[in-house]
């Protein structure tokens, strides 16, 4: 069975037809919002009216409403981090975790042997990791 080809200004009329009723819609909500809004002054003014006569009664505060974005906001692209360029090292640590020496990757045989030497010559146990370090 073939496919149907697809008009494209067809395709771009319905998608701007969208768009408007988006709009539309928008500015709808906005209208009800400020109708509220107006409503909620018009119950302060009588409360306010009403604690005038009440003088014994404190004031109640005045709620702040924020007001919604008007236009539209287009987001902004977010920068990534630059990450540091990383190399690898070969790292003696003896048994309780603390860094001995460190040698360049191309030397391990190196780490080794003074890993070795380290521990026949303290008795205790050292041995060889890749570390990661920021190059500098």
């Amino acid at each position: 069975m073939a496919r149907r080809i697809l008009n494209r200004r067809q395709l771009r009329e319905a998608a701007e037809a969208a768009e408007r009723r988006a709009a539309e819609k928008e500015r709808d909500d906005e209208e009800e919002e400020e109708e509220e809004e107006s409503e909620d002054v018009e119950d302060e003014e009588e409360a306010a009216a009403e604690d005038e006569l009440d003088e014994d009664e404190e004031k109640p505060k005045k709620k702040s409403r924020k007001k919604a974005a008007t236009g539209t906001s287009t987001r902004q692209k977010q920068r990534t981090a630059k990450t540091a360029r990383m190399k690898v090292v070969w790292a003696v640590y003896s048994s309780n975790q603390t860094l001995e020496k460190t040698f360049e990757y191309s030397q391990k045989a190196e780490a080794e042997k003074y890993a070795a030497k380290l521990s026949a010559e303290k008795k205790s146990t050292y041995y060889v990791n890749p570390l990661r370090q920021p190059m500098t």
